[in-house]
C-alpha cells in the first residue's frame, strides 16, 4: 500500500483537488440556482388573499372605459400584485383625455385595493401617433398615476 501511495502521489493529489473543486462548484450552484419548489414571488403575495379584486369590479371598470367614444379596446390582466390595463384609443385622442381614463380607473378602486396593488395603465393607438404610447404607473404607496413623456 505504501508503495502504491508513493508511486501515484501526483495522481492522488490531482484526484483530491478535482473532488474539492467539484464539491465547491456544487455548493456555489446551490447558492445561486433558484429553488423551483418555492413561489416565484416569495412571500410578497401573502396579503393578496385578503385583498382580492372582484371580477365584477374589473368588468364594471372595463365597461365604463369602453363606453367612452375615443376608446377602441381595453384589456386587463393581473400579474402578482400588479394590475395592468392596456387601452387602445383612437389616433385623434388628446393626451389629457387619455390621462383622464387612468384617473377614472383609480376612482373606481377603493383605498384598500390601491394600497395593496401597483397599477399600470398603458395607452396606445392602432395607427402611428407621436404622442403614444404613454404609460401611467401608480405604486401602492403613492396616491396617483405618474405618466411617461
Amino acid at each position: 500500500m505504501k508503495q502504491f501511495l508513493e508511486k501515484n502521489k501526483v495522481l492522488i493529489i490531482v484526484f483530491i483537488i478535482i473532488i474539492v473543486i467539484l464539491v465547491a462548484l456544487f455548493w456555489l450552484y446551490s447558492l445561486v440556482a433558484p429553488d423551483y419548489r418555492k413561489s416565484l414571488y416569495g412571500n410578497r403575495l401573502e396579503s393578496i388573499e385578503k385583498h382580492k379584486i372582484k371580477d365584477d369590479k374589473i368588468n364594471t371598470i372595463k365597461k365604463e372605459v369602453k363606453s367612452l367614444d375615443y376608446v377602441e379596446k381595453i384589456d386587463y390582466n393581473l400579474k402578482g400584485k400588479i394590475m395592468n390595463f392596456v387601452i387602445v384609443v383612437t389616433k385623434e385622442t388628446s393626451i389629457q383625455n387619455s390621462k383622464k381614463i387612468g384617473k377614472d380607473i383609480l376612482e373606481k378602486l377603493d383605498a384598500n385595493e390601491k394600497e395593496n396593488y401597483d397599477i399600470q395603465v398603458f395607452l396606445i393607438t392602432k395607427e402611428e401617433n407621436s404622442s403614444y404610447p404613454i404609460i401611467g404607473y401608480k405604486h401602492k404607496t403613492s396616491d396617483e398615476l405618474v405618466w411617461t413623456k
